[in-house]
């Protein structure tokens, strides 16, 4: 009888473990993490098609800096400079959430109350938790869905599948996060002496 009862409520605890795992619950913890970091910087590994470029990126947050050998970007939180090295010249844009998180996913998690439908997918991989976001306005969205891998120690975000409404897809891998001091807002914003002399800026807002 009671080794009954042991059973009984050890498998009450099992259930209730795996009932306080659910996707808002991760989410808010993935956000409270980024939020209470002042500034983080990570190495990138982004795909898209059968092309990978490497770099890496600064966040503080809704700022970041992104460098790779073919690409630059600096985000104040409002305009967008990006310097490509093919096309050797500098657009500026007043970007939309969708354009901004193929470059960091954390810019598709400011409003994803409002703007998606979150839920918690099983994971293959028993260190990450695994949530797919939808937007719920599939008229208004250019993408159709985004898949994030988030570790289960540190509650960054690892990884970001994006699936475009034209069905194109790309990916985004993120690792070796590091701490660093507060960056003042002038940082992430266009600089001419980070790029060859005399490039031209296109302003494109």
């Amino acid at each position: 009888m009671k080794l009954r009862y042991i059973f009984l409520a050890s498998f009450i605890i099992c259930v209730t473990s795996l009932w306080a795992v659910n996707a808002d619950g991760v989410m808010k913890n993935v956000l409270t993490k980024y939020r209470t970091s002042t500034c983080l910087s990570a190495n990138l590994a982004i795909t898209a098609g059968k092309n990978t470029s490497k770099g890496t990126i600064i966040m503080q947050g809704n700022c970041f800096k992104l460098q790779t050998l073919e690409l630059r970007c600096w985000y104040d939180g409002k305009n967008l400079w990006t310097y490509s090295k093919d096309v050797g010249e500098v657009n500026l844009t007043s970007p939309t959430n969708e354009e901004l998180q193929s470059m960091n996913p954390y810019i598709a998690l400011r409003n994803y109350k409002t703007d998606n439908i979150v839920s918690l997918l099983k994971s293959y991989d028993s260190d990450s938790y695994v949530l797919k976001l939808v937007p719920k306005s599939t008229k208004k969205s250019t993408y159709r869905e985004i898949v994030i891998s988030v570790s289960k120690t540190s509650y960054y975000i690892t990884k970001a599948v994006i699936v475009m409404a034209n069905g194109q897809q790309s990916s985004i891998h993120i690792t070796g996060y590091r701490a660093l001091n507060k960056y003042e807002t002038q940082f992430f914003k266009f600089s001419a002496s980070e790029v060859p002399k005399a490039t031209p800026v296109i302003d494109l807002r």
